[in-house]
């Protein structure tokens, strides 16, 4: 960024936080609540008695989402700042710590909660790489005398209608009983359907923008 334009910097910063925030939070919740739907309508023939395992892992690697988004968006900022040095040694530093906790997790997990533990090791860890990673920029943003406004609120925003998004399509994918592939079809279907309509008014009620301009 040019020395007299760190607004502007700080600015498309800004802009790229609060997108991922608007794309991946209601992707994230909307996996984790049709999860096991879903699987049920991808998996067939010998992998069948394991739905609900597949469903289980699945559910524990979509918090990564945001993490893992975030995460490479700040090491292209950091690069952007001819920084190459601590996105590398953020990226080391979540690689040990996420290998640690992986075998603890394996010695304190079996069976079917093994997966999911696992997936929520890898999840948390990109997360730490992010909240790390950008709490570097943003110190770097501050000492320079700027700020991201509205930033915050934004994902704070974002993460009650996604909350809220994968409630309501949880509910709507809970309101018919077991059937077959259709079935589970019309069941993620209309789970999807709410949650996103559910995302957008809880957006717009709180004030938020529309998804054109998030």
């Amino acid at each position: 960024a040019p020395d007299d334009d760190w607004g502007g910097f700080a600015e498309t910063f800004g802009r790229g936080i609060r997108s991922i925030a608007f794309l991946t939070l209601p992707a994230t919740s909307l996996l984790v609540a049709l999860a096991h739907p879903a699987i049920r309508v991808v998996v067939h023939g010998r992998a069948t008695p394991r739905v609900a395992e597949i469903a289980d892992a699945t559910i524990g690697f979509a918090p990564g989402i945001i993490g893992l988004g975030l995460f490479l968006y700040f090491t292209r900022v950091a690069y952007a700042e001819r920084d190459a040095r601590t996105p590398t040694l953020v990226n080391g530093l979540v690689a040990v710590v996420g290998t640690v906790v992986v075998f603890v997790f394996a010695a304190e997990f079996t069976g079917a909660s093994l997966v999911p533990a696992l997936g929520g090791t890898y999840a948390g860890a990109q997360t730490l790489g992010a909240v790390v990673l950008g709490g570097v920029l943003l110190h770097r943003l501050h000492a320079r005398g700027v700020h991201l406004h509205g930033t915050l609120a934004a994902v704070v925003r974002n993460l009650a209608a996604a909350g809220l998004a994968g409630v309501a399509a949880w509910a709507v994918s809970r309101a018919s009983g077991p059937g077959g592939t259709i079935t589970y079809c019309l069941r993620v279907a209309a789970g999807g359907v709410v949650g996103c309509v559910t995302f957008v008014a809880v957006q717009s009620l709180l004030g938020g923008p529309a998804p054109t301009s998030a």
